[in-house]
């Protein structure tokens, strides 16, 4: 049975419950002796008879010896019988099972597709406006320095060597690659979940959390830089 279930759930955990009622009195009866196995035990006993050169009869207190390998339970015996009906079954449990979860995954998808699209369009947005907060940024910093130059009378410092500080402090507040990766990991979300073949690629949940990691990870040192 978890052959059956594995060959049709690659992720996740699947619980099955057989519950089997029965009114056949084979299943009360007492173990019984298998004529199959009583017959091979005897051709087996006979063959070590004669590789021994015994030549007393095998005898019942012979064979009880070997007694438990020659019982049969009829449970047992019924649960072969069953087995097609109960695999049967089980296939079309299985079937619905993955007919409800494609069922979910599609108004997932859309939901995810949406949440992408929108979070595609906070990158924009941000981007569009970084170019002026950064141009309006470096000019507050230049006028900042020179106050400070001034008010501390430490001289006249070359432009220059103005320019250079201003940029080196711009750098470090810089989201413009912050802003790139994330694109980046937007785009592949999207393709990867829009184009996604589950019977060639098989899960992708892991991927997809590893994407949106790293997406909440430009998120985060955006802002901080910001």
């Amino acid at each position: 049975m978890i052959g059956l279930v594995r060959s049709h759930v690659r992720r996740g955990r699947v619980d099955m419950r057989i519950r089997f009622e029965h009114s056949d009195t084979a299943l009360r009866a007492m173990p019984a002796f298998s004529s199959r196995a009583v017959s091979e035990l005897v051709d087996r006993l006979e063959q070590v008879r004669t590789l021994a050169g015994i030549t007393a009869p095998i005898t019942v207190s012979d064979l009880l010896v070997f007694k438990d390998s020659l019982l049969e339970d009829p449970r047992q015996r019924l649960g072969i019988e069953i087995w097609p009906e109960l695999r049967e079954l089980a296939i079309k449990a299985l079937a619905a099972n993955i007919e409800e979860r494609t069922r979910e995954g599609v108004v997932l998808l859309d939901d995810m597709l949406a949440r992408l699209i929108a979070i595609e369009g906070f990158i924009e947005a941000i981007a569009t406006k970084w170019g002026s907060i950064r141009d309006d940024g470096l000019e507050r910093l230049r006028k900042r320095v020179q106050e400070a130059v001034e008010k501390y009378d430490l001289g006249e410092m070359p432009q220059e060597r103005m320019l250079q500080e201003v940029i080196l402090v711009s750098d470090r507040s810089d989201i413009s690659e912050e802003l790139t990766r994330a694109r980046g990991h937007v785009g592949h979300l999207k393709t990867l979940i829009a184009d996604h073949e589950p019977e060639s690629a098989g899960a992708i949940g892991k991927k997809i959390d590893f994407y949106f990691q790293e997406l909440m990870r430009e998120s985060n040192t955006t802002g901080s830089k910001s």
